[in-house]
């Protein structure tokens, strides 16, 4: 009996590791060259709350997510203001996430398994990023090129280097003090 148990036990490890590989390796893997290595970090709860307290927003303003994750932020947007919320991301396991939140939510915003950096940001009365630096290097580029005056970008812990002045507030995470930069155009 305790070979058999043993043996299901394994298979079971087997098949929860394949899982895990399929399901969270290999899109990040398949995703690193587009990202520089940049992986899914969840935003928290908290940090959403304060991004959108500091960028009140309309009803009906166009908000883009760049590499929107879990989708956690379009949500809570789209409730708190009834903003039309789109995000963009190329994990696609991140992606399903996201697909799978805004779903459980009820929500009408957008996912897109898409690289934000081939979508015309045009539209855009808000955007929010979450990213690594690697990812952000460049973006001034394309922001100075398609965001539109009066157009508010949000970065979280890093800010798009050598681009304009931001405004600085300090958020505390965990014993730790980050950073939330907000540029304004």
């Amino acid at each position: 009996m305790a070979s058999i148990l043993g043996s299901i036990l394994f298979y079971l490890a087997v098949t929860a590791a394949l899982l895990i590989m399929v399901f969270y390796v290999l899109p990040v893997v398949a995703a690193f060259s587009l990202t520089g290595g940049s992986t899914f970090v969840p935003t928290s709860k908290e940090k959403i709350e304060t991004v959108l307290d500091l960028i009140p927003m309309e009803p009906g303003a166009v908000v883009m997510d760049l590499g929107c994750g879990d989708g956690r932020f379009l949500v809570a947007a789209e409730r708190r203001y009834g903003v039309e919320a789109v995000g963009y991301e190329i994990n696609v396991t991140a992606y399903l996430l996201a697909r799978l939140n805004i779903l459980r939510h009820r929500a009408r915003a957008r996912v897109h398994l898409k690289n934000f950096r081939k979508v015309d940001l045009g539209r855009a009365d808000f955007v929010f990023c979450y990213l690594f630096p690697d990812a952000l290097g460049g973006l001034k580029w394309k922001f100075d090129a398609e965001l539109k005056p009066g157009c508010v970008v949000v970065s979280c812990d890093y800010p798009i280097e050598e681009w304009r002045e931001p405004e600085v507030t300090p958020f505390r995470a965990k014993n730790k003090e980050e950073m939330i930069y907000i540029y304004r155009l």
